[in-house]
């Protein structure tokens, strides 16, 4: 979720950490299709950085892969699941007893429900 110019610094660090044949292993926020319209990823990055209150930054998965190739990584596994931040098992997972917290400021507030 960094800007690129701060991905780039730190995919460089990594790089330098690294000791030859070493792993580094990411994940990335990306949205799909590769080819997906500028302005629906503009909104779902917008729509999804007030949702979770973090700056989310649109990635394409060939972008990110681009940007370990130009440091000098070989990428030898890639995989990719749904986001599932919101859903009732990932929630409880994530924030425990805050769970409770969040479902009485749901049924508080009809803006935060939508």
């Amino acid at each position: 979720m960094q800007p690129e110019q701060r991905k780039r610094e730190i995919v460089a660090e990594a790089w330098r950490l690294l000791e030859p044949g070493g792993r580094y292993a990411i994940h990335e926020l990306a949205l799909v299709p590769d080819g997906l319209d500028p302005v629906i990823g503009q909104e779902v990055a917008q729509a999804l950085s007030q949702t979770i209150h973090v700056g989310a930054r649109r990635c394409h998965r060939r972008r990110g892969e681009r940007l370990l190739i130009d440091q000098g990584f070989s990428i030898t596994t890639t995989a990719a699941a749904p986001m599932a931040l919101l859903e009732p098992r990932r929630l409880l997972r994530d924030e425990g007893r805050g769970v409770l917290r969040l479902a009485v400021n749901l049924l508080r507030d009809g803006d935060a429900r939508r």
